[in-house]
């Protein structure tokens, strides 16, 4: 079984989602086994979500039922988060997503955050993370897209 899963998710790495959810769908197992391609199966799903929903992510969910565990409530968790970030069928990251709000937050609170992190990135050489810090405490917009990198 482990191996069966393992091929799956390796098939779902190379971009073969659909292929290793019918891999899954095809083992044939007892209930303790089934249980385990089935979550095997929402991983898979789940990973799909970020490129291409497919809407199965949802469906492999609730095969798995509402036994707790760790692994299937991570899953579900994955799977909520994934659905702010997506309006209609656009990935909006950031406060561009469900939280425009975010885009005034706490500006104190982030200019003593940015002190202490450019402190640190002084400190121990990172010398493109401490450019940007000292950028934004100058008075760039945080949110603009880099010129370069």
């Amino acid at each position: 079984m482990d191996e069966l899963v393992a091929a799956a998710r390796e098939l779902a790495n190379a971009g073969r989602s659909e292929r290793a959810l019918a891999l899954l769908d095809a083992a044939v197992a007892d209930r303790v086994g089934r249980a385990a391609l089935d979550l095997a199966a929402a991983e898979v799903a789940l990973a799909g979500v970020w490129f291409s929903d497919s809407g199965q992510a949802g469906k492999r969910l609730e095969v798995c039922g509402s036994e707790p565990g760790w692994q299937l409530d991570f899953l579900r968790l994955q799977y909520d988060y994934s659905q702010l970030l997506h309006t209609g069928d656009e990935l909006r990251l950031g406060p561009w997503g469900k939280a425009p709000a975010a885009i005034t937050g706490d500006e104190a609170g982030a200019r003593a955050l940015a002190i202490e992190v450019a402190r640190w990135a002084a400190a121990i050489g990172a010398t493109r993370l401490h450019a940007r810090v000292a950028a934004f405490l100058a008075g760039a917009d945080p949110l603009a897209e880099p010129e370069h990198d």
